[in-house]
């Protein structure tokens, strides 16, 4: 599957798919996530919230909608 049906199937609430964008994301979201050489949890949770928020209303440009 492509990254934009991947993205558009989660934007329209495809849990499988929102669960293989975190699985994508998740070595730049933990990488992130150290603060002063330690992993810090919450900026983790933030991270994931922010990426999670971002999926939702990212708007795919109607060049590559296939509508």
């Amino acid at each position: 599957m492509s990254f934009e049906q991947l993205l558009r199937n989660a934007k329209q609430g495809d849990t499988a798919a929102l669960e293989q964008l975190l699985e994508i994301y998740q070595p730049m979201l933990i990488k992130n996530s150290y603060v002063f050489g330690r992993f810090s949890s919450d900026c983790y949770q933030t991270l994931v919230e922010r990426l999670l928020i971002a999926v939702h209303c990212f708007k795919i440009p109607e060049e590559l909608s296939d509508n």
